[in-house]
Protein backbone atom coordinates (compact mmCIF):
# COMPACT_ATOMS: atom_id res chain seq x y z
CA UNK A 1 0.00 0.00 0.00
CA UNK A 2 1.30 3.44 -0.91
CA UNK A 3 2.39 5.87 1.80
CA UNK A 4 -0.44 8.31 1.00
CA UNK A 5 -3.05 5.58 1.57
CA UNK A 6 -1.33 4.48 4.78
CA UNK A 7 -1.40 8.08 6.03
CA UNK A 8 -5.07 8.36 5.09
CA UNK A 9 -5.93 5.24 7.10
CA UNK A 10 -3.75 6.40 10.01
CA UNK A 11 -5.64 9.70 10.18
CA UNK A 12 -8.99 7.91 9.89
CA UNK A 13 -8.08 5.52 12.72
CA UNK A 14 -6.75 8.30 14.97
CA UNK A 15 -9.94 10.33 14.49
CA UNK A 16 -12.06 7.28 15.32
CA UNK A 17 -9.98 6.57 18.42
CA UNK A 18 -10.19 10.15 19.70
CA UNK A 19 -13.96 10.18 19.14
CA UNK A 20 -14.42 6.92 21.05
CA UNK A 21 -12.09 7.97 23.87
CA UNK A 22 -14.04 11.20 24.25
CA UNK A 23 -17.32 9.27 24.50
CA UNK A 24 -15.88 6.90 27.11
CA UNK A 25 -14.51 9.82 29.13
CA UNK A 26 -17.80 11.68 28.91
CA UNK A 27 -19.69 8.67 30.25
CA UNK A 28 -17.30 8.25 33.17
CA UNK A 29 -17.41 11.93 34.12
CA UNK A 30 -21.20 11.95 33.77
CA UNK A 31 -21.50 9.03 36.15
CA UNK A 32 -19.29 10.76 38.70
CA UNK A 33 -21.38 13.94 38.67
CA UNK A 34 -24.75 12.18 38.57
CA UNK A 35 -26.23 12.16 42.06
CA UNK A 36 -28.60 9.34 41.24
CA UNK A 37 -31.51 10.81 43.21
CA UNK A 38 -34.76 9.25 42.08
CA UNK A 39 -38.33 9.81 43.15
CA UNK A 40 -39.19 6.13 43.44
CA UNK A 41 -37.84 2.65 42.90
CA UNK A 42 -39.23 2.47 39.35
CA UNK A 43 -37.32 5.61 38.37
CA UNK A 44 -34.23 4.24 40.06
CA UNK A 45 -34.54 0.96 38.13
CA UNK A 46 -34.86 2.87 34.84
CA UNK A 47 -31.80 4.98 35.66
CA UNK A 48 -29.81 1.86 36.60
CA UNK A 49 -30.86 0.10 33.39
CA UNK A 50 -29.77 3.10 31.32
CA UNK A 51 -26.47 3.20 33.19
CA UNK A 52 -25.80 -0.49 32.57
CA UNK A 53 -26.65 -0.12 28.88
CA UNK A 54 -24.30 2.85 28.61
CA UNK A 55 -21.50 0.94 30.35
CA UNK A 56 -22.04 -2.02 28.04
CA UNK A 57 -21.74 0.19 24.97
CA UNK A 58 -18.63 1.89 26.35
CA UNK A 59 -17.06 -1.49 27.09
CA UNK A 60 -17.54 -2.46 23.47
CA UNK A 61 -16.04 0.86 22.42
CA UNK A 62 -12.98 0.21 24.59
CA UNK A 63 -12.53 -3.03 22.65
CA UNK A 64 -12.73 -1.11 19.38
CA UNK A 65 -10.15 1.37 20.69
CA UNK A 66 -7.82 -1.58 21.28
CA UNK A 67 -8.44 -2.82 17.73
CA UNK A 68 -7.61 0.67 16.44
CA UNK A 69 -4.35 0.69 18.41
CA UNK A 70 -3.44 -2.66 16.90
CA UNK A 71 -4.25 -1.37 13.39
CA UNK A 72 -2.01 1.65 14.00
CA UNK A 73 0.78 -0.72 15.06
CA UNK A 74 0.29 -2.70 11.83
CA UNK A 75 0.63 0.56 9.89
CA UNK A 76 3.89 1.30 11.74
CA UNK A 77 5.17 -2.20 10.91
CA UNK A 78 4.06 -2.02 7.28
CA UNK A 79 1.58 -4.88 7.76
CA UNK A 80 -1.64 -2.88 7.48
CA UNK A 81 -4.00 -4.13 4.80
CA UNK A 82 -2.45 -7.61 4.71
CA UNK A 83 -4.56 -10.61 5.76
CA UNK A 84 -3.28 -12.27 8.95
CA UNK A 85 -4.23 -15.71 7.60
CA UNK A 86 -3.33 -15.90 3.93
CA UNK A 87 -1.04 -12.88 3.51
CA UNK A 88 -3.10 -11.51 0.63
CA UNK A 89 -3.97 -7.83 0.34
CA UNK A 90 -7.23 -6.81 2.04
CA UNK A 91 -9.35 -4.85 -0.40
CA UNK A 92 -9.41 -1.10 0.01
CA UNK A 93 -13.20 -1.22 -0.07
CA UNK A 94 -13.16 -3.54 2.97
CA UNK A 95 -10.61 -1.36 4.78
CA UNK A 96 -12.71 1.73 4.15
CA UNK A 97 -15.73 -0.02 5.66
CA UNK A 98 -13.74 -1.52 8.54
CA UNK A 99 -10.21 -0.11 8.83
CA UNK A 100 -9.36 -2.49 11.68
CA UNK A 101 -9.93 -5.58 9.50
CA UNK A 102 -7.25 -8.20 9.95
CA UNK A 103 -8.65 -10.74 7.51
CA UNK A 104 -9.48 -10.55 3.84
CA UNK A 105 -13.09 -11.18 2.84
CA UNK A 106 -12.53 -14.85 1.97
CA UNK A 107 -10.66 -15.69 5.20
CA UNK A 108 -13.27 -13.82 7.25
CA UNK A 109 -16.02 -15.81 5.53
CA UNK A 110 -14.21 -19.08 6.23
CA UNK A 111 -13.81 -18.12 9.90
CA UNK A 112 -17.51 -17.27 10.23
CA UNK A 113 -18.51 -20.54 8.52
CA UNK A 114 -16.28 -22.46 10.94
CA UNK A 115 -17.87 -20.67 13.89
CA UNK A 116 -21.33 -21.56 12.61
CA UNK A 117 -20.32 -25.21 12.17
CA UNK A 118 -19.12 -25.32 15.79
CA UNK A 119 -22.23 -23.55 17.04
CA UNK A 120 -25.09 -24.01 14.56
CA UNK A 121 -27.35 -21.87 16.76
CA UNK A 122 -25.56 -18.71 15.61
CA UNK A 123 -27.89 -17.11 13.07
CA UNK A 124 -26.21 -16.35 9.76
CA UNK A 125 -27.01 -12.63 9.91
CA UNK A 126 -25.51 -12.46 13.42
CA UNK A 127 -22.19 -13.95 12.34
CA UNK A 128 -21.91 -11.78 9.26
CA UNK A 129 -22.93 -8.61 11.10
CA UNK A 130 -20.20 -8.96 13.70
CA UNK A 131 -17.83 -6.04 13.98
CA UNK A 132 -15.46 -7.73 11.54
CA UNK A 133 -18.26 -8.51 9.09
CA UNK A 134 -17.67 -9.82 5.62
CA UNK A 135 -19.62 -7.24 3.69
CA UNK A 136 -16.44 -6.06 1.99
Amino acid sequence: MKAAKMNYFRELLVIQMITLQHAVGKTISGMRTDTGKCADSLDMAAVEFDRQLELSMRGRERGIIQEIREALQRIDRGLFGVCDRCGEVISEKRLLARPTSRLCRDCQQRQENAQRSINPWIPEESASSSHTGVGY
